[in-house]
C-alpha cells in the first residue's frame, strides 16, 4: 500500500518551482551583467521541479511486507511488528519501537489515503497514547 502526498502540497511545490524558474529567467534576460549568484534562482527552481517530480512518482510512505517506509526523510523505515506504542500529537502519528521513533506527518497526506493508514495502524495490537 502506498500513501500519496496531498494534491495541494504537490501543486504548491510545482508553483514554487515555476515562480523561481521565472524569476531566474527574468533576471538573466533583463540584467546586463550576470554574476554567478544570479543563477541561484534557476538552481532553486530546478530543485523545486525535481522535488515535484519526486513527490509525484515516489509518494509519501509505503507499507509492504510488514515494513512502513517514509520516502521523504532519507528513507526512514520501521518494522510494524516491532512497534510498541503509537502516539498522536498535533495530528501526527509517532510510532515507537525499542530503539527507533518514526513520525508520520498527517498534514501532507491525501485524506482518502489517511483513512487507509489509520485502518492499517489500528489493526496493529499496540498501545495508543
Amino acid at each position: 500500500m502506498t500513501i500519496p502526498y496531498k494534491k495541494k502540497h504537490v501543486i504548491t511545490t510545482l508553483i514554487f518551482g515555476v515562480v523561481w524558474l521565472t524569476l531566474g529567467l527574468l533576471n538573466l534576460n533583463y540584467n546586463d551583467e550576470n554574476r554567478w549568484f544570479d543563477y541561484g534562482y534557476l538552481v532553486i527552481g530546478l530543485l523545486y521541479m525535481v522535488l515535484y517530480i519526486y513527490q509525484k512518482q515516489v509518494k509519501y510512505l509505503s507499507i509492504n511486507h510488514g515494513v512502513l517506509k517514509l520516502h521523504g526523510d532519507f528513507g526512514k523505515k520501521v518494522v510494524l511488528a516491532d512497534v510498541k506504542v503509537i502516539k498522536t500529537f498535533a495530528g501526527d502519528y509517532i510510532l515507537k519501537t525499542d530503539d527507533k521513533t518514526l513520525t508520520i506527518n498527517t498534514q501532507i497526506i491525501d485524506p482518502l489515503a489517511l483513512k487507509e493508514l489509520q485502518i492499517a495502524l489500528e489493526a496493529l495490537n499496540v498501545t495508543w497514547c
